[in-house]
């Protein structure tokens, strides 16, 4: 893995210490490391590492600015990207319809605009968002699968998909948002429920104020 990535031996090892700790492997003296595949109920989370907290605080933070920032940032990539990209993601999303992988539909919907996005700027803020959110996942997986939670992601990816096609842009939009908009406090009660304060999970005021206009 070291030679194939380029990075050190010891790299590589605490990296696969992190994935460990956060639930998303399995390391067996003796037999070797096993990655949970997606949509296979990982292990927990060791809430207790300083550097999963940390992690999962930036987690929630991106997605507090995805909320924020999606409607806008989703219309403009919709106006702006080719026929051929917007095909690119309908594939996708039809993809996790088959195969029962809807939890993935908005993870799409953003590694599509890290890519193709027309601003730069953008392309490196949702990039990062993107593999922020990676952080989440294990999450799901960990508590179990909810019911409710389902059924929106595939009412999502069904939706997304009919949009997509009829070229139905602000709808696609207003979509994604509501989708980002519902799934944010659930993440965010269960860290709660876990033991991270709600003060760690909080943007700083400073960002709040220029997205929010709070006061």
């Amino acid at each position: 893995m070291a030679e194939e990535y380029r990075v050190s031996v010891s790299t590589v090892r605490r990296t696969i210490k992190v994935l460990n700790q956060l639930g998303a492997a399995r390391t067996i003296n003796g037999k070797g490391t096993r990655i949970f595949r997606i949509g296979e109920p990982c292990d927990a989370t060791d809430f207790e590492v300083p550097a999963i907290r940390r992690n999962l605080a930036y987690f929630i933070q991106s997605f507090e600015l995805l909320v924020f920032s999606c409607e806008t940032v989703m219309r403009e990539f919709l106006t702006a990207v080719s026929q051929e990209e917007r095909n690119e993601l309908i594939k996708e999303l039809e993809e996790n319809l088959d195969t029962g992988r809807c939890e993935l539909s908005l993870w799409y919907c953003l590694l599509l605009i890290a890519r193709y996005s027309p601003l730069q700027g953008i392309r490196e803020i949702y990039g990062r968002i993107y593999s922020l959110f990676l952080w989440g996942y294990p999450l799901k997986t960990s508590y179990g699968r909810n019911v409710d939670s389902d059924r929106a992601m595939y009412d999502f990816t069904v939706t997304m998909i009919s949009r997509l096609k009829e070229n139905a842009i602000d709808a696609c939009a207003e979509t994604l948002r509501e989708m980002a908009a519902r799934q944010f406090p659930i993440a965010q009660q269960y860290l709660h429920q876990c033991g991270i304060r709600p003060e760690e999970l909080r943007l700083t005021p400073s960002i709040r104020l220029v997205i929010t206009d709070e006061v």
